[in-house]
């Protein structure tokens, strides 16, 4: 009796002995048709949609469709200016075409440098590239049109203070308001 129980036990108790609890969180953006997720790598983003997908049914896949390559857009704006709004920020990733070519970082550094333009003249191409939207919002931006580290800035920071919040679930509600506001 003592053996079956043992193993009644575990039997019960075992899919829960390892459960990993985590977190993602997602923006549906229903007036744009963008899903917006916070996710460290693209599978775990993946794995979210999918989520999405099982459980409405349907989620039609579709990521932004460009004229020019991510690559080639960042090197022109790196070489002559970025789009209006847009300025650069101090941190890119130059790297020559090609599987095991050579890369170069630059962080915290003024991007119309030297350095960066001979490494531009020396054929790299960005493969991340530091932006600032409107003195608003940095961020960065990869070869794959991800945005990554997308922070607010000081002038966002402010409308949030200065935002009529009793407590902690409204400042939320308020800072989210914002960072939808300028993600469209």
């Amino acid at each position: 009796q003592m053996k079956e129980l043992k193993e009644a036990v575990t039997q019960e108790l075992l899919p829960r002995a390892f459960v990993k609890n985590s977190r993602q969180r997602a923006l549906i953006d229903l007036e744009n048709n963008w899903v917006w997720v916070e996710a460290g790598s693209a599978s775990k983003a993946e794995n979210l949609l999918s989520a999405l997908r099982e459980t409405t049914g349907s989620l039609p896949p579709r990521l932004p469709d460009t004229q020019t390559t991510p690559q080639t857009a960042m090197t022109h704006w790196l070489e002559d200016e970025p789009p209006a709004e847009f300025a650069l920020d101090t941190d890119c990733e130059l790297r020559f075409p090609g599987d095991g070519g050579a890369v170069a970082r630059f962080v915290r550094q003024a991007l119309d440098a030297d350095e960066v333009r001979q490494n531009l003249a020396n054929g790299k191409l960005a493969s991340r590239l530091g932006l600032v939207w409107r003195e608003r919002l940095s961020f960065q931006l990869t070869e794959k049109m991800e945005i990554k580290r997308l922070a607010m800035l000081d002038v966002l920071q402010e409308e949030i203070e200065h935002a009529d919040a009793a407590d902690q679930a409204a400042l939320f509600d308020a800072s989210l308001t914002l960072l939808v506001g300028e993600l469209r």
